[in-house]
């Protein structure tokens, strides 16, 4: 099994630190949650977004670039059968 330092399946308070294009159509977004860094991604195939559909974390500045968005988000998670975090749901926190 592997060591998720998050918890699984339960709304949590998440700020995002960075991100950036990945490799495979996706955004690799890595995130804090109290101190402890993580990472997961989110595919174009889901529009960059949230299982749910939510919310996009294709967030772009004025020149179309990437931009790591400076607020928290409340998100829940899990586990896709290879292993790798998927966001369940994210929704701005306010």
């Amino acid at each position: 099994m592997l060591d998720i330092p998050i918890p699984l399946n339960e709304e949590i308070i998440i700020y995002i630190t960075d991100l950036k294009y990945g490799k495979h159509k996706n955004i690799f977004v890595e995130a804090a949650y109290e101190n402890i860094l993580f990472e997961f991604s989110v595919f174009s195939s889901n529009r960059y977004s949230s299982a749910d559909n939510q919310f996009s974390f294709k967030i772009l500045n004025e020149d179309k670039q990437l931009e790591t968005p400076d607020f928290n988000f409340i998100a829940k998670f899990d586990i896709t059968k290879s292993g790798y975090l998927k966001c369940l749901s994210a929704r701005v926190y306010e």
